[in-house]
């Protein structure tokens, strides 16, 4: 008799709905294979999909602002350059929105180094396996998740989308 992989209730060969949890079955469970399936399924994608399908402005934006200030939007997420279009194109709407998410994407580098340094100075004196082990455990990652938004700035900027970045995009520290 198959279970459901989210809160384990025995239910029946021919149910298509989990009688405990509501839990939708695709088809019947009755390997680890597909138990693997649907503990990664409908419910992780769609967290995902909310996470990742974030708001897409371009329409509120001049073409012609678009085209003109495509550079100075992808200067916006190398680093320190963010000053550039900053200063340079002030009277863009469309380089300021992508320096608006470069400075904070900026902002949270200089926070995770800060915080990484501190971190590893205070383990390493420690000189403890595992909370070196956890260091680079809980950094790395977050360094990565970094990188893909930059890159992803990148490309919405190169492409001429003024779309929010994850988890970022919703704040705001320049007005445009």
């Amino acid at each position: 008799m198959p279970f459901c992989v989210r809160c384990g209730t025995k239910h029946d060969d021919t149910a298509n709905y989990c009688p405990n949890c509501g839990l939708a079955f695709a088809k019947a469970q009755t390997d680890d294979k597909e138990e693997q399936k649907g503990a990664s399924g409908p419910d992780f994608q769609e967290n995902l999909k909310h996470i990742v399908d974030t708001k897409d402005t371009t329409g509120d934006f001049d073409k012609n602002d678009i085209e003109q200030n495509r550079v100075m939007a992808i200067l916006a997420y190398l680093g320190i350059l963010v000053i550039i279009p900053i200063a340079a194109a002030k009277n863009s709407k469309f380089a300021t929105y992508h320096a608006n998410q470069g400075l904070i994407l900026l902002i949270a580098e200089f926070i995770l180094s800060a915080a990484a340094s501190v971190s590893s100075a205070f383990f390493g004196l420690l000189n403890i396996g595992f909370f070196i082990a956890l260091y680079h455990i809980t950094v790395w990652p977050l360094s990565l998740l970094l990188l893909a938004l930059v890159i992803l700035g990148i490309y919405n900027a190169a492409s001429g989308k003024a779309r929010e970045l994850p988890v970022i995009g919703r704040f705001r520290l320049l007005k445009y």
